[in-house]
């Protein structure tokens, strides 16, 4: 694992180092809101930011929380991730649409405002918000705000790495070549990483044609294998998922190929959650030999890793 010695050189990085795959164009903006569960002084801070496609795809798949009380976006998409298409996924920090009463009416109103505003169904559009549980969403403000996002200028993977994050201390973001296409991701997550991935919110994005089941399959093997093996606080949260989408632009590779190209990007975006951890002063792995069973030797390595004894 490649060290940085400064924010500078670890965004010069990314900028060098990172390939958005075809068809897809990333957009963020900013916002300042009054939040109505708590009396402010002065407006809070929130970025908006929109991963689209330029036409719609029928490739994509979906891995959510486990968490018995998800967040409304998760309800929204699991729904939506039955439908036979999408095209794109709204994203907002500071608040995550947990536990408010209007959440899913709030996301429902928001995609669709991006929907009407993209030229697109409304069914075609996700979302995903991340940031303080049981406040409610600033509807009217991010409608507003939302113009900049369908026609303001594009975004650079650095830019919404960025505008994803919330206590995260640095943007994660990495593309692997495969074939004549990319994968490329992004993730924000620091913390509450249970049960199963939990805060996190990671955007996975192929131009390699890619069929639709395989997509779902290889993500569900390179998520368990990645992202569910990590920990940093072992507290839990309700909000995360792992999307990813193909724009279909690049002649397929076989399914071995892309899955390990898939699970080098993810686990490149799983360390670096650990390694972002809030409080992390230090990173260990554990290796468990000889159970013979993976379920077995995962439950075996969390149980050390979440063990506050072995932590201190």
């Amino acid at each position: 694992m490649q060290d940085f010695n400064s924010p500078e050189e670890w965004g010069a990085f990314i900028k060098a180092s990172t390939v958005i795959p075809e068809g897809f164009r990333f957009a963020t903006t900013a916002l300042e809101f009054l939040p109505k569960e708590r009396p402010a002084s002065k407006p809070y801070p929130m970025r908006m930011s929109l991963i689209s496609l330029d036409r719609p795809t029928t490739a994509f798949a979906g891995v959510f929380t486990r968490n018995a009380f998800p967040g409304a976006p998760v309800l929204l998409n699991r729904e939506l991730l039955a439908g036979d298409q999408t095209q794109a996924i709204l994203i907002n920090n500071k608040i995550s649409n947990v536990g408010s009463p209007t959440g899913l009416a709030d996301a429902r109103a928001l995609t669709t405002e991006a929907a009407r505003l993209l030229g697109i169904r409304s069914d075609l559009v996700m979302a995903a918000s991340t940031g303080i549980i049981g406040w409610s969403l600033p509807v009217t403000r991010m409608v507003q705000a939302m113009p900049d996002l369908a026609h303001g200028h594009p975004a650079t993977p650095l830019e919404i790495a960025r505008a994803i994050m919330t206590t995260d201390s640095y943007p994660k973001a990495f593309s692997v070549k495969v074939g004549q296409g990319h994968v490329f991701g992004i993730a924000k997550g620091a913390g509450m990483i249970e049960p199963n991935m939990a805060t996190m919110l990671v955007f996975l994005m192929t131009d390699l044609d890619q069929p639709r089941s395989e997509l779902q399959a290889s993500l569900g093997r390179v998520v368990d294998a990645t992202f569910n093996c990590i920990s940093v606080d072992s507290d839990q949260s309700t909000s995360d998922m792992c999307i990813l989408l193909s724009s279909q632009r690049k002649p397929r590779v076989a399914q071995p190929e892309f899955e390990a190209a898939l699970y080098q990007l993810c686990e490149n975006l799983a360390t670096h959650v650990v390694r972002n951890g809030e409080g992390t002063a230090h990173v260990m792995r554990v290796t468990v030999k000889g159970l013979g069973d993976d379920r077995i030797c995962r439950e075996a390595g969390k149980a050390i890793v979440n063990s506050p004894l072995v932590k201190t």
